[in-house]
């Protein structure tokens, strides 16, 4: 059993991301979102860049199911247009009919696409990942209350307040 394969359950292992990791042949791409995720490879991603990365490798893979050479660039603006809202109705289904056209099922394309959440469960239930806590910031800590609560009440003190004789008279 490979690491995108971790749990008892073969079902289960991974959840929804994990079952099209295993579907389209991903072997690799759980440890590559853990490592993004929690920055050890230098870089940290944050999940909706994860969700859009695992979803562009799932597209990449159906296209090469389907025989479907891609020049760099294709596979993100096809998921672009697949996926974006500013996407005019046009060109999204324009895009759709060009990959079934080439043999992709888009509908079960689409429906494996997963959302942060999802990346979010992957990583923390079924790989035990998570982020490390910043070294400068202890959770729970007071004094960084009291700290924003005296930068408040002296922005506050320093504001010019309206006086009584400076209001003019509400007239009804």
């Amino acid at each position: 059993m490979n690491d995108d394969q971790k749990g008892s359950n073969p079902a289960d292992r991974g959840g929804k991301v994990g079952r099209v990791i295993r579907e389209y042949g991903l072997d690799g791409l759980g440890t590559e979102l853990e490592i993004r995720w929690t920055g050890k490879g230098g870089d940290q991603y944050s999940l909706r860049a994860l969700a859009d990365r695992f979803n562009q490798r799932v597209l990449e893979a159906a296209l090469e199911d389907a025989g479907v050479r891609s020049l760099e660039g294709d596979v993100e603006n096809r998921y672009r247009l697949l996926t974006d809202d500013d996407v005019s109705a046009g060109m999204h289904q324009q895009a759709r009919r060009e990959l079934e056209r080439a043999g992709v099922d888009v509908d079960a394309l689409e429906s494996d696409f997963v959302s942060h959440q999802s990346i979010y469960t992957y990583l923390t239930d079924h790989r035990g990942s998570h982020i490390p806590r910043a070294p400068n910031r202890i959770p729970g800590d007071a004094s960084n209350v009291r700290s924003t609560r005296s930068t408040r009440s002296q922005a506050g003190h320093a504001r010019s307040r309206p006086t009584r004789s400076s209001v003019s008279p509400r007239r009804g």
